[in-house]
């Protein structure tokens, strides 16, 4: 769905500007990489008792979503 102003609007925040888009991206990916490492020590010191499957959840999730959407051939915001 598109808006007025011909910005894609479909469960994202609308971003004009491409660096916005670019950090928020970016931040995602910290947001990962930080919970990732908190289940994995939480594992490796036993606090948590799970599958590594889920402790690296939130690293092979959004692989794994990249790789079925780069099979699919879903374009991303930059790509025309």
């Amino acid at each position: 769905m598109r808006d007025k102003n011909n910005l894609l609007f479909f469960g994202e925040i609308k971003m004009q500007d491409p660096e916005m888009q670019k950090m928020a991206g970016i931040v995602g990916y910290i947001f990962i990489l930080i919970l990732t490492l908190i289940f994995i020590t939480l594992r490796l010191v036993g606090t948590i008792d799970w599958s590594w499957w889920w402790v690296l959840s939130p690293f092979l999730i959004p692989f794994g979503l990249g790789l079925i959407m780069m099979a699919l051939g879903f374009k991303g915001p930059y790509d025309q």
